[in-house]
């Protein structure tokens, strides 16, 4: 698995527009098209490629459990390894748990599957 940008960006922006909310740095959403990027990955990748998903909406967590749910797969998450701005982990963070990041969303970029048996 592979992810390509920061996590959390989108749903912080939009937290903070909407509750008022105003940060030492500013949080901007990371939305942009992405027929590019797509392209790119296809022409080196081909084949090799089987799904591709944007989980700007409902976020990282909810986007594996599909994926796994779909492929008969568990999933472990590496936190560390993904990305996350400091200014977007620290607002959520200062917020808790419900915040842009929701909970294993919070996770960081190498992923793993297993399969189940």
């Amino acid at each position: 698995m592979l992810v390509s940008g920061t996590i959390g960006d989108h749903g912080m922006a939009i937290m903070s527009v909407r509750e008022g909310l105003e940060f030492e740095s500013p949080i901007r959403s990371d939305c942009a098209a992405l027929n590019g990027m797509i392209a790119e990955v296809l022409d080196a990748a081909g084949a090799a490629v089987h799904a591709m998903r944007d989980p700007t909406r409902g976020g990282l967590a909810s986007t594996l459990n599909e994926i796994a749910a779909a492929s008969d797969v568990g999933i472990a998450i590496d936190e560390p390894s993904l990305p996350v701005r400091a200014e977007v982990q620290s607002a959520c963070e200062l917020l808790g748990p419900r915040s842009g990041l929701r909970g294993a969303t919070r996770a960081r970029r190498c992923l793993l599957l297993r399969r189940k048996r």
